[in-house]
Protein backbone atom coordinates (compact mmCIF):
# COMPACT_ATOMS: atom_id res chain seq x y z
CA UNK A 1 0.00 0.00 0.00
CA UNK A 2 2.84 2.35 0.63
CA UNK A 3 3.59 2.58 -3.08
CA UNK A 4 0.04 3.47 -4.10
CA UNK A 5 -0.60 5.93 -1.28
CA UNK A 6 2.75 7.61 -1.84
CA UNK A 7 2.13 7.79 -5.58
CA UNK A 8 -1.28 9.35 -5.01
CA UNK A 9 0.06 11.82 -2.44
CA UNK A 10 3.03 12.74 -4.62
CA UNK A 11 0.83 13.11 -7.66
CA UNK A 12 -1.50 15.42 -5.81
CA UNK A 13 1.43 17.38 -4.41
CA UNK A 14 2.90 17.66 -7.89
CA UNK A 15 -0.44 18.94 -9.08
CA UNK A 16 -0.41 21.67 -6.46
CA UNK A 17 3.20 22.65 -7.06
CA UNK A 18 2.92 22.56 -10.84
CA UNK A 19 -0.05 24.87 -10.73
CA UNK A 20 1.95 27.36 -8.67
CA UNK A 21 4.88 27.47 -11.06
CA UNK A 22 3.18 28.90 -14.14
CA UNK A 23 1.02 31.88 -14.92
CA UNK A 24 -1.88 29.83 -16.28
CA UNK A 25 -2.69 27.66 -13.28
CA UNK A 26 -6.00 26.45 -14.72
CA UNK A 27 -4.37 24.94 -17.78
CA UNK A 28 -1.56 23.38 -15.78
CA UNK A 29 -3.99 21.99 -13.21
CA UNK A 30 -6.13 20.43 -15.93
CA UNK A 31 -3.10 18.92 -17.70
CA UNK A 32 -1.72 17.54 -14.45
CA UNK A 33 -5.07 16.00 -13.57
CA UNK A 34 -5.29 14.51 -17.04
CA UNK A 35 -1.87 12.91 -16.57
CA UNK A 36 -2.67 11.55 -13.10
CA UNK A 37 -6.11 10.34 -14.11
CA UNK A 38 -4.78 8.62 -17.22
CA UNK A 39 -2.12 6.67 -15.31
CA UNK A 40 -3.73 5.96 -11.93
CA UNK A 41 -6.07 3.13 -13.00
CA UNK A 42 -3.14 1.17 -14.47
CA UNK A 43 -0.99 1.83 -11.39
CA UNK A 44 -3.79 0.63 -9.12
CA UNK A 45 -4.46 -2.47 -11.23
CA UNK A 46 -0.76 -3.34 -11.26
CA UNK A 47 -0.52 -2.89 -7.49
CA UNK A 48 -3.55 -5.12 -6.86
CA UNK A 49 -2.19 -7.80 -9.20
CA UNK A 50 1.27 -7.86 -7.63
CA UNK A 51 -0.07 -7.52 -4.07
CA UNK A 52 -2.49 -10.41 -4.60
CA UNK A 53 0.26 -12.64 -5.98
CA UNK A 54 2.50 -11.79 -3.04
CA UNK A 55 -0.28 -12.48 -0.52
CA UNK A 56 -0.73 -8.96 0.82
CA UNK A 57 -3.40 -8.77 3.52
CA UNK A 58 -7.00 -7.89 2.74
CA UNK A 59 -6.68 -4.77 4.91
CA UNK A 60 -3.82 -3.44 2.77
CA UNK A 61 -5.84 -4.14 -0.34
CA UNK A 62 -8.75 -2.25 1.22
CA UNK A 63 -6.43 0.67 1.94
CA UNK A 64 -5.29 0.63 -1.69
CA UNK A 65 -8.93 0.59 -2.76
CA UNK A 66 -9.58 3.63 -0.55
CA UNK A 67 -6.69 5.51 -2.17
CA UNK A 68 -7.95 4.48 -5.61
CA UNK A 69 -11.45 5.72 -4.72
CA UNK A 70 -10.06 9.09 -3.61
CA UNK A 71 -8.11 9.58 -6.83
CA UNK A 72 -11.02 8.31 -8.94
CA UNK A 73 -13.31 10.80 -7.23
CA UNK A 74 -10.92 13.64 -7.95
CA UNK A 75 -10.65 12.52 -11.56
CA UNK A 76 -14.42 12.37 -11.94
CA UNK A 77 -14.79 15.89 -10.59
CA UNK A 78 -11.49 17.77 -10.90
CA UNK A 79 -11.01 21.07 -9.06
CA UNK A 80 -11.80 24.15 -11.10
CA UNK A 81 -8.88 26.23 -9.87
CA UNK A 82 -5.71 26.18 -7.80
CA UNK A 83 -7.45 26.93 -4.49
CA UNK A 84 -9.85 24.04 -4.99
CA UNK A 85 -6.94 21.86 -6.12
CA UNK A 86 -4.98 22.51 -2.94
CA UNK A 87 -8.05 21.84 -0.81
CA UNK A 88 -8.79 18.64 -2.74
CA UNK A 89 -5.18 17.50 -2.41
CA UNK A 90 -5.26 18.09 1.36
CA UNK A 91 -8.55 16.23 1.71
CA UNK A 92 -7.31 13.34 -0.44
CA UNK A 93 -4.09 13.07 1.56
CA UNK A 94 -6.01 13.06 4.85
CA UNK A 95 -8.39 10.36 3.57
CA UNK A 96 -5.53 8.14 2.41
CA UNK A 97 -3.63 8.58 5.69
CA UNK A 98 -6.79 7.77 7.67
CA UNK A 99 -7.24 4.57 5.65
CA UNK A 100 -3.61 3.63 6.32
CA UNK A 101 -4.02 4.30 10.05
CA UNK A 102 -7.18 2.21 10.15
CA UNK A 103 -5.39 -0.68 8.43
CA UNK A 104 -2.48 -0.37 10.89
CA UNK A 105 -4.88 -0.47 13.86
CA UNK A 106 -6.42 -3.63 12.45
CA UNK A 107 -3.04 -5.26 12.13
CA UNK A 108 -2.65 -5.09 8.36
Amino acid sequence: MNLLSRAAALGLLALSLAACSVSDASTTTAKTFDTICASEPAVYAAYVTVASIKGVSAKKLQTAAAAHAVVSGLCASPPADLAQGVAAAATAYATIMAARADAARQGA
